[in-house]
């Protein structure tokens, strides 16, 4: 995957994060001191660079040049990859909660599919299931940019 994009950020801020306080219990205080520094410059650049406040949520961002293996302005599930593990581990938040709420509500309108109407021809959907599609373009492609069609069962 090329460009900024906040399925590769969220796990940096989080690592970051999470050595930080690592640090801060092994008594490395400047160390720990730069690390959660570090991790809120980064999460500071990813909203900068990756929220797209038109779309409503976090878009990859490549070039027709790169977006081969990326998902581009795609509403990509995974967005939000590291958000619940930073949560869950008691790491708080990564990015701006508001945009955090509103990329969730992206993700269920526009990559929640059923099945009907979805048809699913390697059958991994039966009738009366639900899932969530990995990445949809609800607001166009960029160029030749990854086509993922992985269900997420709900």
């Amino acid at each position: 995957m090329s460009g900024a994009n906040t399925f590769i950020g969220s796990y940096y801020v989080t690592a970051l994060k999470a050595v930080s306080k690592m640090a801060a219990l092994m008594g490395e205080t400047d160390y720990a001191a730069t690390l959660a520094a570090r991790a809120v410059m980064s999460a500071t650049n990813y909203e900068k660079v990756c929220w797209n406040n038109d779309f409503g949520y976090y878009v990859n961002i490549v070039s027709l040049k790169n977006c081969a293996n990326s998902y581009g302005p795609g509403c990509f599930c995974d967005q939000l990859c590291s958000v619940g593990l930073s949560t869950a581990c008691g790491l708080g938040p990564i990015f701006d909660p508001d945009h955090v709420a509103l990329a969730h509500k992206a993700i269920i309108a526009h990559n929640r599919v059923t099945c009907p109407p979805m048809k699913d021809m390697q059958k991994h959907l039966f009738d009366g299931d639900v899932a969530i599609v990995c990445c949809t373009y609800p607001h166009g492609k960029l160029g030749a940019g990854t086509s993922l069609t992985l269900f997420l069962m709900i």
